[in-house]
C-alpha cells in the first residue's frame, strides 16, 4: 500500500504557506523525504487547503539519554577526533510533557525565526514539526548553492577556535565531496537564529545537467554539519555509539516552488504526540571541544525549540 503524508512548509524569509497531500511513488517525484541513515520516500505532491493532524499517537517507550550518557558519548567522540580536520556529530533528544497548539505554533516558529525552513509533516503515524537553519541545495536554472552551517554561540558569546576550526572543517569537506575549489565558498560570517548564532559560509555553482540538483543532495547527505568528518568514519561512530535512533532528524526534505529547487537538513525540530514532544539536538565534535559546554549546546537548543513550542500561548 502506498503510503500517504500531509505536509505545509512556508520558505526562509516568508510569511506565506504551501500545504500538500503526499501519495508515494516510484518514478519521477517532486518531493522527498529522507532519514539521516536509510532510503529517502519519494512523493507525488497535490496542493490543498491548510490542515492540522486530527489524531496523535502516545508516545512510544523511549530510553532518554541521560546527561552522564551524553557526556560518556562526547569523551568516546573527542578521543575520535585524534587530528585537527576530524568531526563527529552527536545528538540527543528530549521529552516535554504538554500539550501544544500546532497552529499557533508554526505562526511562533515562523515569528521566532523568520530565516529559517518551518514545516509541519503528518507521516503515517508520525507528526513531525520544525525550524530548520540549514539549507542542503538550492537550485534555481543552472545555479545551485549550498551553505557551510556550522559552529554555534549564544548571544554576544564570541566564537572560539573550536568553533572556527569545526566551520573549517564543514566547508573543506562540502568542497571536497561536490569537486569545487575554494573560490566558490564565501568568507564565514555569523548569522543568527534566535537566541541562537552559527557561521556559515555559501557555496555556489554552475551545472546545466538535469540531475545536478539530486546529484549534490547525493554526495553531500549527511553533510559534515550533521554527521562529521571523514564522512563514513562519522557515520559508523554515530550509529555505533548513539543508543538512539535519529530517525527524520538530520535527514532532509526537499521541494520545489516557481521553478526553484530547495532541500533544505531537517534541524531544530520535534515529534509530536498526543501527551509531549520529543526535542532532537546534536553538536559538532572536534579535538578542542568540552563535553560539558557540548552538553550545554544540546541543552539550549533543545530550549530553543521548547520555548517557542510550548509558550504560555500554545501550551493548553
Amino acid at each position: 500500500m502506498s503510503i500517504k503524508a500531509r505536509f505545509s512548509i512556508s520558505l526562509p524569509e516568508s510569511q506565506s504557506w504551501h500545504h500538500y497531500s503526499l501519495i508515494e511513488t516510484g518514478s519521477n517525484p517532486d518531493m522527498l523525504i529522507a532519514p539521516f541513515d536509510g532510503q529517502a520516500l519519494c512523493f507525488k505532491s497535490e496542493e490543498i487547503g491548510a490542515w492540522l493532524p486530527s489524531k496523535f499517537h502516545d508516545q512510544s517507550p523511549f530510553s532518554e539519554l541521560s546527561k552522564s550518557g551524553y557526556l560518556n558519548l562526547l569523551r568516546k567522540a573527542i578521543e575520535f577526533c585524534d587530528s585537527d580536520d576530524k568531526k563527529v556529530v552527536c545528538s540527543r533528544s528530549e521529552i516535554v510533557e504538554c500539550s501544544i497548539d500546532l497552529s499557533s505554533g508554526l505562526n511562533s516558529l515562523r515569528k521566532a525565526y523568520p530565516n529559517a525552513f518551518i514545516y509541519l509533516l503528518e507521516l503515517k503515524d508520525q507528526i513531525w514539526i520544525g525550524a530548520s537553519p540549514e539549507l542542503l541545495v538550492r537550485r534555481e536554472g543552472n545555479t545551485l548553492q549550498t551553505h557551510s552551517l556550522a559552529g554555534t554561540r549564544w548571544n554576544n558569546d564570541p566564537f572560539t577556535e573550536k568553533e572556527i576550526k569545526e566551520q573549517e572543517i564543514v566547508t573543506k569537506s562540502i568542497l571536497n565531496s561536490l569537486r569545487l575549489t575554494s573560490s566558490h565558498a564565501t568568507s564565514p560570517k555569523e548569522v543568527e537564529y534566535g537566541p541562537i548564532k552559527h557561521l556559515q559560509s555559501i557555496i555556489n555553482w554552475e551545472n546545466s545537467d538535469a540531475h545536478a540538483f539530486s546529484d549534490a543532495i547525493k554526495s553531500l547527505h549527511p553533510t559534515p554539519a550533521v554527521c562529521g568528518y571523514p564522512k563514513n568514519d562519522a557515520r559508523r561512530f554515530i550509529l555505533e555509539h548513539e543508543p538512539n535512533e535519529r530517525e527524520l532528524y538530520t535527514g532532509y526534505i526537499t521541494c520545489a516552488l516557481e521553478g526553484v529547487s530547495y532541500a533544505f537538513v531537517n534541524l531544530r525540530c520535534a515529534k509530536v504526540f498526543s501527551n509531549g514532544i520529543r526535542i532532537f539536538a546534536g553538536g559538532g565534535i572536534n579535538k578542542w571541544s568540552d563535553p560539558e559546554s557540548e552538553w550545554l549546546e544540546t541543552k539550549q537548543k533543545i530550549e530553543s525549540v521548547k520555548n517557542v513550542l510550548v509558550s504560555s500561548d500554545n501550551n493548553k
